[in-house]
């Protein structure tokens, strides 16, 4: 049953947020956005959603996010030779495979982002990332110096000195407008599989 902004105001929410949850309370409250139908199409980037409302604001289209994030970040947990890798990628690709035959790359179904940072290519594949990585042709220009589209992080000016800065080997964006696909493919690729060791979870919702 959905609550009303007036019975969330009144206090009814209270008892749905202390038993289940800001997120549910969320699914409750939040009306679900309209999505237009979509066709299983590869997409060019895999960040890409398809079947994404498009609203008019005040003469400027706005696209409704899906309702429901998580940002994982992870360290691969297996050992560093070659066999070991290779046998970690079949593992990994074969969970994405299958999150994506089960959903498709909408809103309603399950968008799925994995991005890979420095620390993984140092760490498995040096040579390899020292030949291929791209070059960030702006960057290198503003710079005076040959910069990759891959930097260190790097401490805020307001950050103070102790910050430690993490070390992380991937990170997993998922979103969908179902917070139960959100949940099982965190569950399938950092539970179930073993390969991905997570050391960092922030959930959050927006749109919808």
């Amino acid at each position: 049953m959905r609550l009303t902004r007036r019975q969330a105001l009144a206090g009814a929410a209270s008892g749905a947020l202390g038993a289940a949850g800001v997120y549910e309370l969320v699914d409750r409250l939040a009306p679900s956005a309209s999505r237009p139908q979509s066709s299983r199409t590869s997409l060019v980037e895999q960040h890409l959603l398809q079947g994404v409302e498009v609203i008019d604001d005040d003469g400027v289209e706005v696209l409704v996010p899906p309702l429901h994030h998580q940002v994982v970040t992870a360290r691969v947990s297996v050992g560093e030779r070659p066999a070991h890798l290779r046998a970690a990628r079949d593992e990994l690709e074969g969970a994405l495979a299958s999150l994506e035959r089960r959903f498709e790359p909408t809103p309603t179904g399950l968008g799925v982002t994995v991005a890979w940072g420095l620390p993984y290519f140092r760490r498995y594949v040096p040579g390899q990332a020292a030949r291929h990585l791209p070059v960030d042709r702006r960057a290198s220009g503003a710079r005076g110096r040959r910069t990759r589209v891959l930097i260190d992080a790097v401490r805020f000016p307001s950050d103070p000195e102790e910050t430690i800065l993490e070390q992380n080997d991937v990170a997993v964006l998922l979103r969908s407008d179902a917070r139960d696909h959100v949940q099982e493919a965190a569950k399938m690729l950092f539970a179930d599989l073993g390969v991905l060791r997570p050391t960092s979870i922030r959930k959050g919702f927006a749109g919808g």
